[in-house]
């Protein structure tokens, strides 16, 4: 008896504690497990940011997992009633996190949650987390509450091997791809608007992505600082966090510092090269390629930043298409603010081609062909093939469908989507220009 005790009590001293409670909406457990392990990984990293050997939680933190946004804001209106745009939070007083498994699609039953609600997941963790060390985190400067638990989700998820380097992955990439864009036309705020968190012209979802990078930028560029800063809020779990980070802010930099690392901000921004833009729906990694996945609202679409420029262009690769309420995967040529082209793979029907005007709201018809033998759960190869004239597909090494172009440009922007309540998977995708 004495040495089964004796066992049982190593295999508790063996196993870590948990920090957090999932309740989730999902009848598969394996979805609350994957939100766990996101969570519980993201504790490490966030101390280590803070400089604390470790951390013992006043109480369990809870982490609701919720099925859709619509059953998320529903639940939770109540608690966060000024922010309908966002996917989830963490509300102090109840040492709980709410999170919104989004976009919801059926196939999530058998994918398991996206990597971007396990980001989210980890990102509120370390809210809690923060929550339990500084009672008034929420009141310091932001990029010191939402760019660490950002950055630290990265980390985490890098960790996990659930997320690329930040210009590969889809969900960094888009964000660097956004702020660069406020860069180029005028809107980037100054490094001193930043470090003060006075971004009051800025649309909510905006301040997301400038924050994380303003934390980012410190990290990288002023470690010290951001040491300091940190240790000022944080040594002291005390209430006045805010007062003692605006003390420690100060002097820290004089008006010709701040000027310079304003300039320097931009120059560090600039030597980013993401490989994806923002649209809409979601795109991210997989092990061995892209899951594309829509909700109910709208068509999913991610665009590359690498461009067709010269005639023929030619893009490859592998498809996989889900079952679900739609089942169609597409890709995306000549893609301005007027019009694209677009190649749809739609499971059951077959292969179309599409121009749609952007203005007019109109799509047309440029070209069909039956191909029966495209199912869902099932991997295919395709090529894509145009030139001024023509453009061709190509599916499981057969050609299926030619089309006149008419003087459509197939050239300029790429992308990868799926149609409204429809998700699949790419691989081996490879785009080329010219002869």
């Amino acid at each position: 008896m004495l040495v089964v005790a004796a066992l049982s009590l190593l295999a508790q001293l063996a196993t870590p504690r948990a920090h957090f409670r999932i309740v989730s909406d999902f009848a598969e457990p394996e979805r609350a497990a994957e939100a766990s392990q996101a969570a519980e990984a993201v504790v490490p990293v966030v101390l280590a940011r803070l400089g604390r050997g470790g951390w013992t939680p006043r109480s369990l933190e809870t982490i609701r997992l919720y099925r859709g946004y619509a059953t998320f804001r529903a639940r939770t209106a109540e608690f966060n009633p000024n922010a309908p745009e966002v996917l989830g939070f963490t509300h102090r007083d109840s040492r709980t996190s709410h999170v919104a498994a989004e976009p919801w699609n059926d196939a999530l039953h058998a994918l398991g949650l996206p990597r971007a609600t396990r980001r989210l997941v980890a990102h509120e963790a370390a809210h809690l987390v923060c929550y339990d060390l500084l009672r008034d985190m929420d009141e310091l400067p932001a990029w010191m509450v939402e760019g660490l638990a950002d950055s630290a989700a990265q980390e985490a998820l890098v960790q996990l091997g659930l997320a690329d380097a930040l210009e590969v992955d889809p969900a960094t990439a888009s964000r660097i791809a956004w702020v660069q864009e406020f860069a180029r036309t005028g809107r980037l705020p100054s490094f001193d608007a930043l470090v003060n968190d006075r971004l009051g012209d800025y649309a909510y979802l905006e301040r997301y992505p400038l924050r994380w990078l303003a934390y980012e930028f410190l990290r990288a560029e002023q470690p010290g600082a951001c040491a300091q800063l940190f240790a000022a809020a944080y040594d002291d779990g005390r209430t006045g966090a805010p007062r003692r980070v605006r003390a420690a802010l100060e002097p820290l930099w004089s008006a010709a510092e701040r000027e310079a690392l304003d300039a320097r901000l931009r120059a560090w921004l600039a030597e980013f090269h993401p490989r994806w833009r923002p649209c809409a729906g979601l795109l991210e990694g997989r092990a061995q390629g892209y899951l594309s996945l829509a909700d109910a609202s709208g068509d999913a679409l991610a665009l590359s930043t690498t461009t067709l420029a010269t005639l023929p262009v030619r893009l490859s690769g592998a498809l996989s298409i889900l079952p679900g309420t739609n089942t169609q995967l597409h890709v995306v040529l000549g893609h301005t603010r007027e019009s694209f082209l677009e190649v749809a793979f739609t499971a059951g029907v077959g292969v179309t081609v599409w121009r749609y005007d952007c203005g007019a709201e109109r799509w047309s018809l440029k070209g069909s062909a039956p191909a029966l033998e495209l199912v869902t759960e099932r991997e295919f190869t395709f090529q894509i093939e145009a030139d001024a004239d023509e453009l061709e597909v190509w599916l499981a090494g057969k050609s299926v469908l030619r089309v006149p172009l008419h003087g459509d440009s197939p050239l300029g922007t790429w992308g990868l989507g799926a149609q409204a309540s429809a998700g699949g998977c790419w691989s081996d995708i490879e785009v080329a220009s010219g002869r």
